[in-house]
C-alpha cells in the first residue's frame, strides 16, 4: 500500500487509485464466501458501500491532476488504508491457503478475532468509507 500511496502523492492519482479500489470490491465480495453468515453479511454491505465510492472516483477521473482535487484524493487515500487492513486481516484469518498453507483452516478459525472484533473493524472500516466520500465532495 506504502507504494500507492507514494504513486497518488506523485500525481498518478485519481485513476491509480480507482483502480486499486475496483479491485477491492472484488475481493471483498469473494471473502464473504470464507466468512461466518453475520460477518458475510457485513462484507456484503461493505462492499456496496465501496463500490459506490469506487464509481465517484470513476466520474472524478477527467478532474485527475487538476491542483483543486488533488489534496481531496490524497486525503481519501489515507483513509483508504484502513480498508486495506481489514481485507489483508480477513483474508491471513478465514481464507484457506492465504497463510501460504502453513496450519490448517479449523485452527485458524479458532485463533481469528472474534466475531465481534471481525465486526467492529468492519464498522471502522465503514466509517473510513464515509469519510473518504466526504473528502471527494468538492
Amino acid at each position: 500500500m506504502a507504494e500507492l500511496l507514494g504513486a497518488v502523492s506523485a500525481g498518478v492519482g485519481i485513476v491509480a487509485f480507482a483502480l486499486q479500489v475496483g479491485g477491492r470490491v472484488e475481493k471483498l465480495r469473494a471473502l464473504k464466501d470464507f466468512t461466518p453468515a453475520e460477518v458475510g453479511a457485513q462484507l456484503g454491505e461493505l462492499s456496496d458501500r465501496l463500490e459506490l465510492f469506487h464509481s465517484h472516483l470513476v466520474a472524478l477521473g477527467q478532474l485527475d491532476g487538476h491542483p483543486d482535487v488533488q489534496p481531496a484524493i490524497q486525503q481519501a487515500f489515507k483513509r483508504y488504508g484502513a480498508v486495506e487492513d481489514l481485507l489483508e486481516t480477513l483474508q491471513r484469518r478465514y481464507v484457506p491457503g492465504a497463510d501460504g498453507g502453513r496450519g490448517n483452516h479449523r485452527l485458524r478459525m479458532k485463533l481469528a478475532l472474534s466475531r465481534q472484533q471481525v465486526e467492529e473493524r468492519i464498522r471502522k472500516v465503514g466509517d473510513s468509507i464515509n469519510g473518504m466520500s466526504h473528502d471527494l465532495q468538492l
